[in-house]
């Protein structure tokens, strides 16, 4: 495309060249001329630390040398020299989360516990994801609900720090309103053990045990997985990535990559099975738009580009999402009395996750931490 073009795009999007250039160059299916053409429009004037910056930031440095021969012959050397090594550093780590995965698997197999690995590692293990391109924070893997008790003395006993989460009431605890009730520690890799793929109010329609006896076996370094079956994959991520972009919580820019190899179509049986039709619909509308380099013309577009350019929510904003977490598909349970426990939610609860001090103190506290998000 020419820059001027470009420029004109740029202006109509309101987005800096750097950043429209980190969008165009990080596509994982930019072929060798358009990624070189690219390159090639750079000029002088173009800000290569706020480039950088972003970049890492975003978790998309990691895409933006699928042509490294080109790319050395048109990024600066330090910054080529940093992606390389940022590239290298996030292999290192996936490696390491894959060696304990092993581990776990091994463990749960051993006393014959339900479960299936779950997001980046599953698509590591796939071949999915590229050890140098995409960034994988930690482990995470679904259990059986009814086998949390076990796992817990398992990973302890193997030298995990376990810790669990605290519910706000005993009314959500009761609903079992959270999908990832584990957090284990070891080695300085984190390990999240998930009960179901999202929390009890989503609204979502989606049975753990059905998912679990559907689990399929892939062999992969010499061991065997299980992950969810192609199709509940796909759509965990669509409906992973449109939480964080409906209601605002913050996630990696390179996160909308894993939409790449996704055929959205295909899953609308099963969204329609999982209530979740609407939420499929508008990544579809959403993912058509931003492909097409329309990046403002739909509201989950908006938060990415806010996402990618790190700035943070106006007050009109937070109120928005605000009303989105505290309304949106709550359906049959979510009640008065769940909205007052989540207003207001025992004093355990806040000393765990916001500090010491009196009820009134930490509550102010907690208050104020949600409006900034």
């Amino acid at each position: 495309m020419p820059l001027l073009t470009l420029s004109v795009q740029m202006s109509k999007q309101s987005l800096p060249l750097e950043l429209e250039t980190l969008l165009r160059l990080t596509k994982p299916k930019i072929d060798e001329l358009s990624y070189e053409t690219i390159l090639k429009q750079i000029t002088s004037s173009f800000n290569w630390t706020y480039f950088l910056e972003r970049a890492i930031a975003t978790n998309l440095a990691g895409y933006l040398l699928p042509y490294p021969e080109i790319g050395r012959q048109y990024f600066p050397p330090i910054v080529y020299d940093h992606i390389r090594g940022y590239q290298r550093k996030i292999q290192l780590h996936s490696i390491r989360l894959i060696d304990l995965l092993k581990d776990v698997v091994e463990l749960l197999e051993s006393q014959k516990i339900a479960y299936a690995v779950l997001k980046g590692c599953a698509g590591l293990i796939e071949g999915k994801y590229d050890y140098k391109k995409r960034q994988v924070s930690d482990i995470d893997i679904l259990i059986d609900p009814q086998a949390q008790k076990k796992v817990i003395a398992l990973l302890e006993n193997e030298g995990f720090k376990v810790s669990s989460l605290i519910y706000k009431s005993q009314w959500h605890e009761s609903k079992q309103n959270e999908h990832a009730p584990i957090q284990a520690q070891k080695n300085g890799l984190n390990l999240d053990i998930h009960i179901q793929l999202f929390r009890t109010n989503e609204g979502y329609q989606i049975a753990t045990t059905e998912l679990l006896n559907n689990s399929v076996s892939i062999d992969f370094n010499e061991a065997s997985y299980k992950i969810l079956p192609p199709s509940a994959a796909a759509l965990f991520t669509v409906l992973h990535i449109h939480k964080h972009l409906f209601y605002g919580s913050q996630m990696k820019v390179g996160g909308i990559n894993d939409l790449y190899p996704i055929s959205l179509p295909p899953l609308k049986s099963l969204a329609k099975k999982w209530n979740a039709a609407s939420q499929l619909e508008q990544i579809d509308f959403f993912w058509n738009t931003w492909l097409l380099e329309d990046y403002n013309s739909t509201f989950l577009g908006k938060t990415t580009l806010r996402f990618l350019k790190g700035r943070q929510m106006t007050f009109k904003e937070k109120l928005i999402f605000l009303k989105r977490r505290l309304f949106t598909n709550q359906k049959q349970y979510w009640n008065l009395r769940a909205q007052l426990y989540d207003l207001f939610p025992r004093k355990s609860y806040l000393l765990h996750y916001f500090g010491k001090g009196p009820y009134l103190l930490i509550w102010l506290k907690r208050m104020r931490n949600l409006f900034r998000f």
